[in-house]
């Protein structure tokens, strides 16, 4: 099934003129607030991007609540201000945030995993930009406001998510975004499913962690997720995760016996219409490819050999 996971791979990939058009809006919005804090020309060092779209899983198409993830960093001397302030400092300075952005954009508060940031929401529902001020420390973290029980700061290291991420992708020659993108889109067709975008992620990179593959099928390794996740997982989505496995085995069996119409319909029932409906002209393998066995455990790094 290479061949439809290749096409299903790219169709739901972002575009360039989608990726230029996150580029422009959070650029945008970061530029907005530069030239209220600095006297300098803003040229993109006081933002920077963490998040999904830094690590490029973010996929099509777009969903009403996918936003661009962008920490703006504030002047040192901006800190004292809201540190000092009667009453929850770290609430005042959100407010301060959306008052220079309003005239604008259209922003509101938005809950988060450390109290609350800022979104600048747009009206053609293409990405939104979620902007958090921070100050950047010498160690790389930044002290960022958290408005919950009265307002303190919290330190966030966007970096080592990111280089954590940017490690696995490396020793995986890309598949750690490709897989992560793919399961963000079954993650979407199950509305019902209670894993975050992040915890995706965290769980692609433990599952290829200390995997080999001498080829790369996807349907192999998509199916071998899903029965790692299985053990992982709360008991809420346990069975959610079990049905995906159920339709992985039945589409992988019906590959091996040559039905792939009806491994294309089981994959469709995980992924959704953006995974290709089967043609009859598709090259599934090539002689000497990887048949159809489990994933053996190998020494790491995992690598394609």
């Amino acid at each position: 099934m290479q061949a439809q996971f290749n096409t299903f791979c790219e169709n739901i990939r972002l575009t360039e003129k989608q990726i230029e058009d996150a580029k422009k809006k959070y650029n945008g919005v970061c530029e907005t607030l530069h030239k209220n804090y600095y006297e300098s020309t803003y040229n993109g060092d006081t933002k920077f991007l963490f998040g999904s779209y830094k690590k490029k899983t973010n996929i099509r198409p777009i969903a009403e609540d996918q936003d661009v993830d962008v920490i703006f960093k504030m002047p040192e001397d901006e800190f004292e201000k809201y540190d000092n302030y009667n009453g929850n400092g770290q609430s005042a300075l959100l407010q301060k945030i959306k008052d220079i952005l309003k005239d604008r954009y259209a922003t509101t508060e938005k809950i988060s995993g450390w109290g609350k940031v800022v979104l600048v929401q747009f009206s053609d529902n293409t990405h939104n930009v979620e902007i958090l001020p921070g100050w950047e420390l010498e160690d790389g973290r930044l002290k960022i406001p958290n408005t919950e029980n009265g307002g303190h700061w919290d330190f966030f290291d966007p970096k080592k998510d990111i280089n954590f991420f940017q490690d696995s992708n490396d020793r995986t020659n890309g598949l750690t975004a490709e897989l992560s993108r793919m399961l963000k889109k079954w993650k979407r067709e199950v509305k019902t499913l209670s894993i975050k975008s992040f915890e995706i992620e965290n769980y692609v990179i433990e599952f290829l962690n200390g995997y080999a593959f001498d080829e790369v099928n996807y349907d192999i390794i998509v199916r071998a997720f899903f029965k790692s996740l299985k053990e992982k997982v709360s008991n809420d989505n346990k069975n959610l995760v079990e049905t995906a496995l159920d339709r992985a085995n039945k589409a992988v069996d019906y590959a091996e016996d040559e039905q792939f119409q009806k491994a294309t319909e089981e994959w469709q029932k995980i992924f959704g219409k953006e995974f290709p409906a089967y043609s009859g002209k598709e090259i599934f393998y090539e002689a000497n490819t990887q048949k159809y066995d489990e994933i053996t455990v190998k020494p790491k790094p995992w690598s394609i050999s």
